[in-house]
């Protein structure tokens, strides 16, 4: 049995011929190697892997986050527990630190799953899908038809393509991943640049297109078809075309420029995958809002998020909640909805486990524009009095602001703790108390601020609703199913993703109202304002000028894709540092002080003061540097040809 080196890079050109571990996949299943290409479903068993190792950002501990959700290290969220030496950027040689981290980790017994690191999951992946790539005719045809090998084949493209966009999105462009290297080889690869390794990427894809099913049957739903490859194609080539990946692999400044190359074959190739769902998956389509309803429009808009179907409407590419592609309860978010997004009070849990890890920032809440398409701004004073009213129907969908009712049900025994005093009305139904009120109604805080071991444990004043449904709420010591009333997955592509990529690159060739050849039955203003149609919002009239469409675009894409795994992307690839963590408390929050009531438990109509604050505990410190993770010098130390990221 050779020696497995814990090391990123030599993981994936090693032979890793330890098979017992590195074939150990699937629960209360062991396969040696030959074993695996036995049947179609020991081989397709052999690749669910790299469904399993997909990061589960919606979930609790996902890639090595603790019970923080990704976006609490970009502007839109933070947390009361943060990692101070990943925030002030300090990552280098830190091998098991979030997101950053590249050590060979192991999650209760397996090898990789949603919760370990993914630059080691990606490695492990990448393994994975170029064995069953070179081994695929070893099923003998006994054991698989030519159409079943084809889906495999399909799957493995698909992932080799995905792990080492994974892979390039982090570290920038590595060397070339296209076989299984034996350990004899010459494993001293130079590095390649971001946009061969883009090349390399789109020919998986177009290979995974031509193989892939355009559905699966239902017992398989959740896997990955023929438009999955269409909208990564247009999501990496956007990547391509963005201003840090026009940065060379020795030289890293600051730029805004993007290529006109790349955001053109991004233009098309967004534009051919929206063609290919409108054709021959409807289903997957943005709803059209035309003639519906407020109520029922919001209804529609939800189910994206969470739903009955084991599969979202926009679902293109996603992870189900247990990791695999099909089977199973993608009901089991209990643990997540509490740890990730709920106050103490609703949740039911004990010390570091009750109290909200996720909250969206007064930087975020900011970003929502007012219901008729303006600017929300602080210095008008009519905002300033009621900054949660009028504002666009996603902040609704999305937040939870002090005062706000959600939920259907009281809280008592230890749930709810006495009233501070009798000007306050007592009230059995679960109102947002983050606010402190005045000394004339007698001081002290509202109660999802008191009711914490931690001080204050909802410091920005907000929590995050946009996963979370009514019925999700614990009693005193039991949780009841309300949990397990509807299903959530962490999609990584949804099909109003694509609409808002295609504008990007459309906007960044033609501005915002001209086209591009291959795309031209498209504009870029047109793509925002069904996006914007669809969660009803107004169209943008007066687009301005590319630069000026560009930020709108920029916006939206924070507001519709918030928390879903792309913020934090955004902002490095935009290369937005400077602008978006300014100052020396770049994350802000909002202290509500309570100075009148209506007499009634409605929180809603009682009177608040608003003014916005510091988060002194979430500090950000990253440099020009942070825009590439650093890669270990273990790996510099035995593999020569291989250059470190500028500045690490």
């Amino acid at each position: 049995m050779k020696h497995i080196y814990k090391m990123l890079i030599v993981l994936l050109f090693t032979s890793l011929t330890a098979c017992e571990d590195y074939l150990d996949m699937v629960p209360s299943q062991e396969f040696s190697e030959e074993d695996v290409y036995e049947t179609y479903y020991t081989a397709q068993s052999y690749l669910d892997n790299c469904y399993r190792a997909l990061y589960d950002f919606s979930g609790a501990s996902a890639g090595g986050m603790g019970v923080k959700q990704i976006e609490t290290i970009t502007d839109n969220a933070c947390t009361q527990s943060p990692n101070a030496a990943f925030n002030l950027g300090d990552w280098y040689n830190k091998g098991s630190m979030q997101e950053v981290g590249w050590a060979l980790t192991k999650q209760n017994g397996d090898n990789a799953t949603g919760s370990g690191l993914p630059i080691y999951n990606a490695s492990f992946c990448l393994r994975i899908a170029n064995n069953l790539i070179e081994n695929i005719e070893t099923i003998p045809a006994i054991g698989a038809t030519q159409e079943q090998k084809d889906w495999l084949m399909g799957q493995a493209y698909f992932f080799r393509a995905w792990y080492y966009f994974e892979w390039i999105r982090r570290l920038g462009g590595m060397p070339a991943v296209d076989k299984v290297y034996s350990g004899g080889e010459n494993l001293d690869l130079p590095r390649q640049s971001y946009q061969k390794c883009s090349e390399d990427i789109i020919a998986d894809l177009d290979m995974a297109i031509s193989l892939l099913p355009h559905k699966w049957v239902d017992a398989d739903q959740g896997r990955l078809e023929k438009c999955s490859a269409h909208a990564l194609k247009g999501m990496v080539a956007l990547y391509a075309a963005s201003p840090l990946m026009q940065n060379s692999v020795d030289k890293l400044v600051e730029r805004d420029d993007y290529s006109i190359e790349w955001a053109t074959r991004a233009a098309q190739y967004s534009a051919a995958a929206l063609d290919y769902i409108a054709a021959n998956r409807p289903a997957r389509m943005m709803f059209d809002p035309t003639g519906l309803s407020e109520e029922d429009r919001d209804s529609l808009y939800t189910e994206i998020f969470y739903h009955l179907n084991y599969i979202g409407k926009e679902s293109l590419f996603c992870r189900s909640s247990n990791g695999t592609s099909a089977g199973g309860n993608a009901r089991d978010r209990e643990a997540d909805l509490s740890m990730l997004y709920q106050s103490l009070r609703v949740s039911g849990r004990a010390g570091s486990w009750g109290f909200t890890c996720s909250m969206p920032t007064q930087n975020f809440i900011d970003a929502f524009e007012m219901a008729d398409g303006t600017k929300f701004d602080w210095n008008n004073p009519a905002h300033a009095a009621e900054p949660y009213k009028n504002r666009d129907p996603r902040f609704y969908n999305f937040i939870i602001y002090p005062g706000r009712q959600w939920g259907k049900v009281g809280h008592p025994g230890t749930h709810d703790l006495p009233a501070f005093n009798k000007k306050v009305p007592r009230h059995g139904t679960y109102y947002f108390e983050p606010w402190r009120a005045s000394e004339a109604l007698g001081g002290g805080w509202g109660m999802d601020n008191a009711y914490s071991a931690y001080n204050k444990s909802i410091p920005t004043g907000y929590m995050f609703k946009k996963f979370w449904w009514k019925e999700a709420y614990a009693t005193v010591g039991q949780n009841p199913d309300g949990f397990g009333t509807y299903r959530y997955n962490a999609e990584f592509i949804r099909t109003t993703g694509v609409w808002l990529d295609l504008a990007e690159a459309l906007n960044e060739v033609a501005g915002p109202t001209g086209t591009v050849g291959g795309a031209s039955s498209y504009t870029a203003l047109d793509c925002v304002n069904k996006v914007r149609l669809k969660a009803g919002m107004p169209a943008i009239t007066d687009p301005g000028s590319k630069e000026e469409f560009r930020n709108r675009i920029r916006n939206e894409r924070r507001i519709e894709l918030s928390f879903e795994y792309h913020r934090w992307f955004d902002i490095r690839r935009w290369m937005l540092f400077d602008e978006v963590f300014q100052g020396n408390y770049p994350i802000k929050g909002v202290h509500a002080t309570l100075i009148a009531t209506d007499g009634t438990e409605n929180q809603e109509n009682w009177t608040f003061e608003y003014e916005v604050i510091d988060i002194q505990n979430s500090l950000r410190g990253y440099e020009l540097r942070n825009y590439w993770y650093p890669i270990p010098q273990s790996h510099m130390d035995r593999l020569y040809n291989i250059q470190q990221n500028p500045g690490w």
